[in-house]
């Protein structure tokens, strides 16, 4: 399963023409092999070398378990998303850990690297009601949620690519299928669990402890707080939706645009409130919210899903967008501006601002305050 730097995967669409036709995960439809099967059978040639696993994005890990990049997976397939969720349900196969960066583990009984014919036919007989109908109707669930939805800078590929992201990482929060809407404290439990997982703290120099440009994981360790507890009052606190008692699909799409990619959406949000924090307390969470008793304000924009706005004192605005790709401590940045100039952090974004900071707090004072958050 670990990637070799010395192989390089291929275009999907050329590695695609490079699977057996006989074996290729499209021709289960016609002919007498089931998903199960046809899995089976890719799963096993995938086997003979790395490079396959590495380019086809699927790969046994024992005998009974394999992993799975779904989102090379489709690419190579050619294979709609959902489709391979609702089949994969739908046989029975379950996520056996975690995830682990863009791939997901998987485990079905009967489902091995020695399973018989007999034994993959009883998967593939598991399948109930017809599947593109099923797509159709799950599609059509969700699609009208996020198709309106904008994202700068503007690249129908990539931001196709990141709301299917997007859609399959919701579904494993929720930890169920075509359930676009939950219950909020629901939601923010299980988001901090999975952020938390998943998080990584950046590598490199730490920042001085005289200011409030911090590591989420130096600011922990210096407040003695704790991890989940504290991810959940900080997702508290910068999420937005519509309904105060629930989080839809929609409303998820909107925090993550503003605070991917997963590994690194709890340091953005603590960088974010950090630099908030330093310069007068200029961030209010909410679309077009701004205070105008002070010189700057800032919130959401109300236009596209990772933008954030600031307003001057004289009705001049300054709009700042999150790469969701993108994560922190690269060295092209994670945030870019209306010029497409790019930032490594939101005191960076500030200090070409020159906007004066208030007087900083130590280290050992928490950088934010949640005392009203539940």
């Amino acid at each position: 399963m670990a990637e070799n730097p010395n192989q390089i995967r291929m275009d999907p669409a050329d590695f695609s023409t490079l699977i057996p036709k006989e074996i290729r995960f499209s021709r289960f439809k016609n002919d007498s092999d089931g998903f199960a099967t046809t899995l089976w059978k890719m799963l096993q040639w995938a086997e003979q070398e790395e490079t396959r696993k590495l380019n086809l994005g699927i790969g046994w890990i024992s005998g009974d378990e394999f992993f799975m990049d779904k989102k090379r997976f489709c690419l190579v397939t050619k294979t709609p998303i959902n489709t391979l969720n609702f089949r994969l349900r739908n046989c029975g196969f379950i996520q056996s850990q975690r995830r682990l960066k863009d791939n997901t583990f998987w485990k079905c009984d009967l489902f091995q690297m020695n399973s018989t014919p007999l034994d993959l036919h009883t998967i593939d007989q598991r399948k109930q009601g017809n599947d593109e109908n099923h797509n159709i109707i799950e599609q059509a669930l969700f699609t009208p949620l996020i198709d309106s939805v904008l994202i700068y800078p503007p690249n129908p590929s990539k931001i196709s690519l990141f709301k299917t992201d997007v859609t399959l990482l919701w579904h494993e929060i929720v930890g169920r299928q075509t359930v676009w809407a939950i219950d909020r404290k629901e939601f923010i439990n299980a988001t901090a669990d999975r952020f938390c997982q998943s998080f990584n703290s950046i590598p490199g120099d730490q920042y001085p402890f005289d200011t409030q440009q911090t590591k989420f994981a130096q600011y922990l360790e210096a407040n003695n707080l704790d991890k989940v507890k504290t991810a959940r009052q900080m997702i508290s606190y910068v999420l937005t939706q519509e309904n105060k008692n629930y989080v839809t699909l929609l409303d998820f799409f909107m925090f993550f645009a503003r605070f991917g990619p997963e590994e690194c959406v709890l340091e953005k949000i603590h960088q974010l409130l950090c630099c908030s924090q330093a310069f007068d307390d200029w961030f209010r969470p909410g679309k077009q919210t701004f205070d105008d008793s002070k010189p700057m304000s800032g919130s959401y924009s109300n236009t596209f899903a990772n933008c954030f706005i600031i307003k001057w004192s004289k009705n001049i605005t300054y709009h700042i967008y999150n790469i969701p790709n993108a994560p922190t401590g690269n060295q092209t940045g994670f945030l870019i501006d209306e010029t497409d100039k790019k930032f490594q952090t939101w005191h960076a974004v500030f200090g070409s601002l020159i906007v004066p900071t208030q007087t900083m707090q130590t280290y050992g004072t928490p950088a934010y305050d949640f005392t009203n958050i539940e």
